[in-house]
């Protein structure tokens, strides 16, 4: 039987030690709020959840997160990575980028590169269905984009990466705006965020572009981008939005669920 895994993150702020004395609360006041409605979506599937909320969600504890995940997961399985914060971009540290720039996602004690998430992602078998959705600034390719290692322009490296193994499992990468652009934010969340759960995507009628199509169609500031990235990855995008595998629907979770025997007082 498929299991479905997921780790949420959400950041309200970040260590002002580790940001030059900014807290950066401005933008992700909703971040943990965001966290609060992925796991309510995502629990009707019966997902093993984790979820890092700001203090926790420390660079390391995501990615040891994610390598613990890497270790629980086989072929079938639904890995679902959420994170709601803080996006930003720095000049290009491996020589790997087409457009100059790294994507990062701002844990709260220090930036987590794409590059470090794609080592991540490597990690994971074959036959595994990975979904990252990142709801931050500067979000399309921070997962890490492929297609720059074809099209890398030529620059000095700091830090060369070392050989890394190639992808064997399937990624869908969802990112709430483009790498150039802003994602919105209100007190009670992400714009992006929010949207996604208003097309109540259990129940929706279509794969993955068409959720994001949706999505974007209530976003007129920002430009939400959908990536596929390993093997296999053409054919999970057509499957229905988390649809973890066979007795994962939401309608057989709830029926399940009303025959349950009922204690009374």
């Amino acid at each position: 039987m498929p299991q479905g895994i997921a780790v949420v993150v959400g950041l309200t702020r970040v260590d002002p030690a580790s940001y030059n004395g900014c807290s950066m609360t401005s933008g992700c006041w909703g971040a943990e709020d965001d966290v609060d409605r992925i796991v309510r979506l995502v629990s009707p599937l019966r997902f093993l959840i984790m979820s890092l909320k700001t203090v926790n969600a420390t660079a390391e504890a995501v990615l040891d997160h994610l390598r613990h995940a890497a270790r629980m997961t086989r072929p079938g399985d639904l890995f679902f990575f959420y994170f709601a914060g803080h996006g930003r971009q720095r000049p290009d540290s491996g020589g790997d980028e087409d457009d100059g720039f790294d994507e990062l996602l701002l844990a709260y004690d220090r930036p987590l590169a794409d590059d470090e998430l794609d080592e991540r992602w490597r990690e994971f078998p074959e036959g595994v269905r990975i979904l990252v959705i990142s709801d931050s600034c500067h979000s399309g390719t921070n997962f890490k984009f492929p297609g720059g290692w074809k099209r890398a322009l030529v620059r000095p490296t700091s830090a060369p990466r070392p050989f890394l193994p190639p992808m064997k499992a399937s990624l869908i990468h969802i990112g709430a705006a483009r790498d150039e652009e802003l994602a919105s934010a209100y007190r009670g969340g992400g714009a992006f965020t929010i949207a996604l759960c208003e097309e109540r995507p259990l129940n929706f009628q279509g794969g993955y572009r068409d959720l994001v199509r949706a999505v974007s169609s209530k976003l007129p500031a920002q430009h939400p981008r959908l990536e596929l990235y390993g093997p296999g990855a053409e054919e999970f995008v057509r499957e229905k939005p988390f649809w973890i595998g066979a007795g994962s629907s939401p309608l057989k979770a709830r029926r399940k669920a009303e025959r349950r025997p009922v204690k009374i007082k």
